[in-house]
């Protein structure tokens, strides 16, 4: 899966001298997604890996166009969000939006993927694999 990491915009206020003092900021970064895959039904916890995070900074993060419900900075460096859900299985871009206006772009970074068959909360009650489970 290629991924690609890009500034999209660093808006400050609106007077260009205030833009300049404000300015992006240069020691944020994203360097990864963690898993890199998840369920439809959404709700997993997602590490987005980085550097220059601030646990008091304003933070949203989109899976395609859908919205995480909860984010979490953890480090300087790492950041835990709940994967929203989606409609249809398939390849999105995470984009990461500060508070000042800076949002990064990670374009393919995340796989939407069916539930599997099996749920290993099951295995508890079967004897076998391939033994149906009960009703």
């Amino acid at each position: 899966m290629k991924k690609s990491i890009r500034l999209v915009s660093c808006v400050g206020i609106a007077f260009v001298f205030a833009v300049l003092a404000a300015g992006c900021n240069e020691n944020f970064s994203i360097k990864d997604v963690s898993p890199a895959s998840g369920v439809l039904a959404g709700n997993e916890p997602i590490k987005i890996i980085g550097s220059g995070f601030d646990k008091d900074m304003g933070v949203s993060v989109y899976f395609g166009n859908a919205k995480a419900p909860n984010v979490v900075v953890t480090g300087t460096g790492e950041m835990t969000v709940t994967s929203p859900s989606a409609d249809e299985e398939g390849v999105v871009d995470v984009r990461v939006a500060l508070d000042n206006g800076t949002e990064y772009l990670i374009e393919n970074a995340f796989r939407y993927i069916p539930k599997s068959g099996m749920d290993i909360r099951d295995l508890g009650q079967r004897k076998s694999l391939r033994e149906e489970p009960k009703e």
